[in-house]
């Protein structure tokens, strides 16, 4: 029992002590920063920060619905910190399950084509289902991602949507053939709104994407193509510049009991853009091939990879060339510690340079080993890697550079209640030409302990960083402190589904010898995680300040 009692009090002195730092570098007039979700921070200058979170979902027979919900109530001295509504929705998402049919609405991720968008993270609303060989989904965003809290404060492209929708058509399913089109179209809502200012544009285009997968011969040979055709149009209040091209993909892949491997080649267009990836590499083309064959007690990687730039000759730029060939290889005998060691070599060079283009030819070797431990209440990894560059376009290798890294991290879990996770890093960077050496030293502790088990825990976490130079160019000192003290009280308000309180705390101190700068920041918050029953919902949007209208 005396254990818990001096432990909690130690926490308790911590936590005061962090209780009474002030939040510095908060502007009133810029964007607020990023706190923790059901947050309340508050400086004595600076604005008051709350947070709300609602997290439900509910199973009965078919049906399934989730909720979820995060709201910042903002102001400054009394007042909203931006316009007469000071809450805003960080975070919401509605989804509604029945049988084949789903319905979404709030911030989604819609998986996408690989070569229109992987991934698309926005606000909006989605409607899929699916039958028997087929499924169909359906969305309309906003063409602005959503980050975060200042989501809601007026992103750039907030009057810009995006519409698409893919379906898929299953026509062998003894051979896992299926037949993928993909849709998305981007519209501005105003003409004559185009970004922040005149300047910044207005984007806008349409894409199509075609995919076929199957398997040729079981899992041991898969087939996946893809070809995608975009229009991509860019205006500002001055002008208009219209762009379409194509793109496609192919890859070969397939598995065996200890055999894996796979082989493609893309192509992206000169001209190939698209609205919701507009600044993506393009008149680009990549081919990669990469194997893996595992033993007993060891196991064998190899993968190569070109990349060329400027494909289509523009005479404005050269064509660049990036290969990079690696080989691993792993080792785990029973009772004895696992070895990784690693080969890669990378080349970049250029061809055909135009005039006033200076050529590009150089080399990355770099070597790895590492080591993975386990005993008991005890882990430790140490690891050593090797890199050297060369650049070849300088006679008297000028540019070339060698550069040493060890690290090592430990694990130490002495009782349940209690771990411990040092980790140490050397780095020495020599870049030959001026003789100039940089050492960084950098080392880290966290700690986790269970004052009472499930119920209160303390995590801290301390490091330090120094980084410096033989000619005194660099000189760098970093300290930081970090603390957090978590309380789950679910068990006591059982009916209400109440998680957890955590008060959490970090001191930062710089010191930049180089340019005599001294930064020091302090910060405190409080989180707490709160679900609410789901027939309680209704009530407590009416009882609170929420917005009663979501744009999107």
């Amino acid at each position: 029992m005396r254990k818990p009692v001096i432990l909690l009090i130690i926490g308790l002195l911590a936590g005061a002590s962090s209780f009474f730092c002030t939040v510095r570098d908060i502007s009133a007039a810029g964007d607020p920063p990023y706190y923790p979700a059901s947050a309340h921070t508050r400086s004595a200058s600076g604005p008051s920060m709350n947070a709300v979170l609602l997290n439900k979902e509910i199973n009965e027979g078919g049906n399934r619905a989730s909720l979820d919900l995060k709201a910042w109530h903002l102001e400054n001295q009394g007042r909203p910190l931006y316009d007469n509504n000071s809450f805003r929705f960080s975070t919401f998402r509605f989804q509604h399950e029945q049988e084949s049919v789903r319905a979404a609405v709030g911030d989604l991720s819609v998986q996408s084509s690989e070569l229109i968008a992987p991934s698309l993270s926005r606000r909006g609303a989605l409607l899929g289902f699916e039958k028997t060989g087929y499924s169909a989904e359906a969305f309309t965003m906003r063409n602005s991602p959503v980050s975060g809290l200042g989501y809601g404060f007026g992103q750039p492209e907030s009057s810009q949507i995006l519409i698409g929708g893919r379906i898929t058509h299953t026509i062998l399913e003894d051979r896992d053939m299926r037949f993928i089109f993909h849709y998305l179209d981007g519209r501005g809502t105003d003409p004559t709104v185009y970004g922040i200012d005149p300047e910044t544009p207005r984007r806008e285009g349409t894409a199509y994407s075609t995919a076929l997968e199957s398997r040729i011969a079981g899992n041991l040979l898969r087939f996946y193509g893809e070809l995608c055709y975009s229009r991509y149009d860019e205006k500002t209040e001055g002008s208009s510049e219209t762009a379409a091209d194509r793109a496609w993909k192919v890859k070969l892949f397939g598995s065996a009991k200890r055999f894996s491997y796979a082989v493609g080649y893309k192509y992206l267009g000169g001209e190939f853009r698209t609205v919701a990836n507009p600044d993506a590499l393009n008149n680009r083309d990549e081919i990669f091939a990469d194997t893996q064959y595992r033993m007993d007690s060891s196991s064998v990687t190899f993968s190569v990879f070109q990349a060329r730039d400027n494909v289509e000759d523009t005479d404005l730029a050269p064509l660049a060339v990036y290969r990079t060939a690696k080989i691993g290889y792993k080792l785990g005998l029973a009772g004895w510690p696992v070895l990784f060691v690693n080969q890669s070599l990378s080349t970049r060079r250029t061809i055909d340079e135009p005039a006033g283009c200076e050529a590009v030819d150089a080399v990355t070797r770099t070597t790895y080993f590492g080591i993975s431990y386990e005993e008991g209440i005890f882990n430790l990894m140490p690891s050593y890697s090797l890199t050297r560059f060369t650049d070849r376009t300088t006679p008297a290798g000028g540019g070339d550079s060698l550069t040493h890294t060890a690290r090592l991290s430990c694990g130490i879990t002495p009782q349940k209640w209690i771990s411990l996770k040092p980790v140490f890093i050397y780095k020495n960077y020599l870049l030959k030409e001026s003789d100039v050496r940089i050492t960084t030293y950098q080392g880290s502790l966290d700690s986790t302990v269970q004052i009472i088990p499930h119920t209160l825990t303390i995590n801290t976490s301390l490091s330090y960083l120094e980084k410096k130079s033989d000619d005194g160019s660099t000189g760098i000192t970093e300290k930081r402190a970090g603390y957090q003290l978590s309380w789950n009280i679910k068990q006591y308000l059982r009916k209400m589904g109440a998680k957890s309180l955590a008060f959490m705390g970090e001191v930062v101190d710089v010191q930049d010898r180089s340019e005599e700068l001294s930064t020091k920041k302090y910060t405190i918050s409080l989180m707490a995680s709160i679900g609410l029953p789901f027939d309680q919902l209704e009530y407590q949007s009416q009882s609170s300040r929420f917005p009663r209208e979501m744009a999107f």
